[in-house]
């Protein structure tokens, strides 16, 4: 299962999420690589994640079969720019679709923001709402069965820990380190339930966050993550998603996110790049306060943000003790990708 959240307060809406990377039968290993994005803006009032089935294969008396989505049925009528009441429509079209299990969380504007959900066939059980400091959110618990509590305790623990408040950079900040922290617990995790560890679950919850930020805006779509269709991707072929340095390491995905935010500090299509660059600083400072990669690399990407987006950023003091030289004789202790190749996700 993936993962979305639905955030707002009186001034903005955020859906956010995970993607998902593949297609087919990935325990038989029959699969084909493709990116699904499961966040998506509308128009400038509404936008949704979704979650769940929303496709099934109809069959046939030759023995062939009909793949019914109704997800793209879907997604064509809501970028009909004649389908004006879209909330209207998914309200009317997705209860009671047959053969799926299907769910949207939307944030639709009208006078105020409005954050809910639509199911095909009433079950709610793994979606929950909660207030933190201002903000309302709605999301799923993807490990519902093993510990209900878990997303929900990342987000209070997170903002607690980091003192967050309501406003927009806050909040992104929030939303893009909860997702990024689950996926890069690779494809299990470990989860307390009651003070006993269960390791081993399976976390179906990839790929790379991505984030639509709805301010009533007719002009911005506010889309925060890439198109990945250049050679400075995340899914190239040296670190597709099914590699083992991926699986094994989460540094290829903090690299990868942060190149994400600073991309889009001068996406001319955002109306929001004042407040990413809030979120850039403060997703610096929390990768060198939790030493999830060295500083010596954090300063190499801190002088390519600043050289290839006009920014100012101060490089932080270097260890200069000898394992840390050694370090970076090596190339990250030897065994993974040296500098080089993570300065190219810039």
């Amino acid at each position: 299962m993936t993962l979305i959240i639905g955030c707002i307060t009186k001034e903005f809406g955020i859906i956010a999420g995970d993607t998902q990377l593949s297609s087919g039968d990935l325990a038989r290993g029959e699969f084909d690589r493709l990116i699904q994005h499961k966040v998506q803006q509308y128009g400038p009032n509404f936008m949704m994640g979704i979650l769940g089935k929303w496709s099934f294969i109809d069959p046939m008396k030759d023995g062939t079969g009909t793949l019914i989505d109704f997800h793209k049925t879907l997604q064509k009528a809501l970028l009909n720019s004649e389908n004006t009441n879209k909330l209207d429509f998914l309200n009317k079209y997705l209860p009671g679709k047959p053969n799926i299990e299907a769910t949207a969380i939307y944030v639709a504007k009208d006078k105020a923001y409005k954050l809910d959900c639509v199911t095909s066939d009433g079950n709610t059980k793994t979606i929950k709402n909660i207030k933190v400091q201002g903000k309302s959110l709605m999301f799923n618990e993807p490990f519902f069965d093993t510990n209900p509590n878990f997303v929900e305790d990342l987000i209070r623990e997170f903002c607690e820990s980091h003192k967050l408040s309501d406003n927009l950079q806050d909040t992104i900040f929030l939303l893009n380190n909860v997702i990024l922290d689950i996926i890069t617990r690779g494809k299990t995790l470990s989860l307390s339930v009651k003070n006993v560890t269960l390791t081993g679950i399976p976390n179906s919850v990839g790929g790379y966050v991505t984030m639509q930020v709805l301010l009533g805006d007719v002009h911005h779509r506010n889309c925060l993550h890439n198109a990945y269709l250049d050679p400075k991707v995340f899914l190239d072929g040296t670190t597709f998603p099914f590699a083992r340095s991926v699986d094994h390491s989460n540094k290829t995905n903090y690299v990868d996110n942060l190149a994400m935010i600073a991309r889009n500090t001068n996406n001319s299509s955002n109306s929001i790049t004042n407040e990413l660059k809030e979120v850039l600083l403060k997703q610096i400072e929390f990768i060198n306060s939790e030493e999830i990669f060295g500083t010596d690399l954090l300063n190499e990407l801190i002088e390519r943000i600043n050289d290839n987006f006009e920014m100012k950023l101060v490089k932080y003091p270097e260890d200069k003790s000898s394992n840390a030289l050694l370090t970076g004789f090596l190339g990250d202790d030897g065994t993974e990708e040296n500098h080089e190749y993570y300065k190219r996700f810039f």
